[in-house]
């Protein structure tokens, strides 16, 4: 069974009856962790990863499943795609980026891979062996470039962009102290299409879950990114925004869920243009 993440059903109680409202997706829910969700670009499709056991480092090693939003009645479908670490959908709606976490003594390894889609199955592009870096809870932009979080950038641990040329991925660049700040993991970025705005979870270390951890959203400057924690947000990572800017979805670590502010006004929505 589930373990108690911080009283986090408790605290989803009390945001519910305030500033947003937030429910768990029930027909992603099941006794074991899930995690990484992301939406299609048309909002019609929302893929996750489900742990297949409590234990680590087994933990780390997930199934993917995709969810009808469409069908209310419709259950996950396993996609045929094990043992990765963070998926998410690329542009087209039909590929998708996947990490893979291999612990060992040593010290953890990381895989980074495109899977698309094919008659007989995913066909899977090693991106780590192409263009030479590691990526997980990717993000990806209008124009093919990719943020996401890295753990062993050139920088140190943090979000990092690469810009994509048409052929391949070019040389991830940190985005700076304000994304990343020193002694912190900054991790699981949204960023809106046009890149005006990002959403991100900011761990601060000495704060463990309180404190000044939790959700930040920042805003593209000349002169670099703004970065404002937001209020009265419950704690999570690995954010997707659905295409009218209504809904975010998000992930504990151990179940998926939406959340929406009754007002309209959604701290987390891209700039209305």
């Amino acid at each position: 069974m589930k373990s108690i993440f911080c009283c986090l059903f408790l605290l989803l109680t009390l945001y519910s009856n305030g500033q947003f409202k937030v429910e768990k997706v029930d027909r992603a829910s099941s006794d074991l962790p899930e995690d990484s969700p992301s939406l299609s670009p048309d909002g019609k499709r929302l893929i996750f990863l489900r742990s297949v056991t409590t234990e680590w480092p087994q933990l780390v090693y997930r199934q993917a499943f995709a969810l009808d939003l469409s069908s209310p009645g419709q259950m996950p479908v396993a996609l045929g795609i094990d043992s990765v670490y963070t998926a998410s959908f690329g542009l087209d709606g039909e590929s998708l980026f996947l990490s893979q976490r291999l612990v060992n003594e040593a010290g953890d390894r990381g895989g980074f891979y495109l899977a698309r889609p094919m008659p007989q199955g995913w066909q899977k592009e090693d991106l780590k062996g192409r263009d030479g870096f590691s990526a997980s809870y990717v993000s990806q932009v209008s124009g093919g470039s990719i943020y996401f979080f890295s753990a062993d950038g050139a920088e140190g641990p943090g979000i990092y962009r690469a810009q994509w040329n048409g052929t391949h991925f070019e040389k991830p660049i940190w985005q700076g102290a304000q994304l990343s700040p020193a002694g912190t993991t900054a991790f699981g970025p949204y960023v809106c299409p046009d890149e005006s705005a990002m959403l991100l979870t900011v761990y601060y270390e000495a704060d463990g879950e309180t404190g000044r951890t939790g959700i930040y959203r920042a805003e593209r400057r000349a002169d670099g990114w703004k970065v404002e924690q937001i209020p009265g947000m419950p704690y999570g990572w690995s954010f997707s925004l659905s295409p009218d800017g209504d809904t975010l979805y998000f992930t504990d670590g151990e179940d998926i869920y939406r959340l929406q502010a009754p007002s309209g006004d959604l701290p987390f929505a891209c700039p209305k243009k």
